[in-house]
């Protein structure tokens, strides 16, 4: 609006200048220079005046739920109608400019930028989207403009978008070599392969309680443990399977290497060990999702229950959520908070446990241990598989000791899929 004003003070100003100079000097010359300008300007508001009233704004997306890697097709259909039609049409459409989950915008070459000659009332175009990040953007507004023959009198109607795009994490890719448990030279094996603890319920140890059978006693785990532990007999069904993802930004804070310094930028670090996160949880759900097997919960940091998910729409629920996750920087609440949670909403059973982390830590590997205790059955997903300190590693000597599963997630010799539309990484 202020642009359009800002041409009609120009125009209207060299028009007084013109015709000023036509009645000081007169002469042939000036007269065709106040015609040639009046003749512009009376163009100008005839489109600007005589232009379309409205335009509906149809718009389309292809993959429909697209993930991290993904190119995204969008098709805008565009109508006017009200006056004639415009000699050309500029249509910006931002579509994904910013997220849900940052608030950042991307950058100005992903904006839609179409442009449409000719009297026409029906304009279809297409363009592209490309490596989005993950997020739910919503509320991407339309500008639709046109014009004179000279580009300089233009008019836009301002559309708001009610849309909403939901970029999913990308799954992450294991190379099988290096993952115990899975075939060689299947090197595009995905997390799915991973072999996965047993799921019938039972099974488990927990100390032994007076009134146990003798031979319930697991007299191997009970000399390692330095108390008796009891198996939990198998029951009829299935075992729930929960999957907690750690958001603490302090879980995904890179340890200094060798020189005392880290690796990566912190801000950097943090947020591309939370991203192999993200991907490691909606590669787990997919999995979990397909086996159909036992009751499956998701839960992270800022959910104050666990989700039960179910089938393909259970899946699709769960990574809008992924889509839409975020750190928390404060990082107040104890890891143990959250394991709490899982014990309160569980009514019964012995659940498999996932915890996807950053970096394995004392408070999480004492909370592991005590679940182990209660008949849980965990494992857990570090990103990170630097050398932790003396005391972490015992703790994990004594995790792995008591049947906890850890897997390392090693970002460092990953490569990057384009045709899979995802990351590959590498468990060790």
């Amino acid at each position: 609006m202020r642009s359009s004003i800002r041409i009609w003070i120009i125009a209207g100003a060299c028009l007084g200048f013109l015709v000023a100079l036509y009645g000081w000097r007169g002469g042939n010359s000036s007269l065709f220079l106040v015609l040639s300008l009046f003749f512009v300007v009376l163009q100008g508001a005839v489109v600007q005046l005589g232009g379309p009233k409205e335009a509906v704004v149809t718009r389309s997306w292809s993959p429909v739920t697209p993930s991290v890697g993904d190119d995204v097709e969008v098709t805008l259909s565009i109508t006017v109608s009200g006056g004639f039609p415009p000699l050309w049409l500029e249509v910006r459409d931002n579509f994904a400019v910013s997220s849900s989950r940052s608030g950042k915008s991307i950058s100005e070459g992903q904006r839609g930028l179409l442009w449409f000659a000719g009297f026409r009332r029906e304009y279809t175009g297409t363009y592209s989207l490309k490596e989005l990040p993950r997020g739910i953007y919503v509320d991407g507004p339309i500008l639709v403009t046109w014009g004179d023959a000279f580009g300089w009198f233009k008019r836009s109607l301002y559309i708001e978008g009610q849309d909403v795009l939901i970029v999913h994490p990308s799954s992450l890719k294991f190379v099988s070599s290096l993952v115990e448990g899975m075939e060689e030279g299947n090197d595009d094996a995905e997390i799915s392969s991973l072999p996965k603890a047993s799921s019938q319920v039972g099974g488990g140890l927990r100390e032994y309680e007076a009134g146990d059978p003798l031979r319930r006693i697991n007299w191997k785990s009970s000399a390692k443990r330095g108390t008796l532990m009891t198996r939990i007999p198998d029951e009829t069904g299935r075992a729930p399977h929960y999957l907690l993802l750690d958001t603490r930004s302090r879980s995904y804070t890179q340890p200094p290497n060798e020189n005392g310094t880290p690796e990566m930028s912190n801000l950097q670090g943090t947020n591309r060990m939370f991203e192999l996160a993200v991907s490691a949880a909606a590669a787990w759900l997919k999995r979990e999702v397909a086996s159909e097997k036992g009751d499956i919960y998701f839960c992270h940091g800022g959910m104050e229950d666990p989700l039960q998910l179910s089938g393909n729409r259970g899946l699709s629920e769960g990574l809008d959520m992924l889509a839409d996750v975020l750190q928390d920087s404060k990082g107040l609440r104890p890891i143990s908070e959250m394991f709490q949670r899982v014990n309160l909403h569980r009514s019964g059973g012995y659940p498999l446990l996932t915890v996807v982390t950053g970096i394995m830590t004392t408070e999480l590997a004492e909370c592991l241990l005590k679940l182990t205790y209660s008949g849980v059955q965990p494992e857990v997903w570090c990103v990170y598989s630097a050398a932790a300190s003396t005391e972490v590693n015992e703790w994990s000597t004594r995790l792995r000791e008591s049947g906890v599963v850890i897997r390392y997630l090693s970002p460092s010799r990953g490569t990057h899929s384009r045709t899979a539309g995802g990351t590959s990484y590498v468990s060790a």
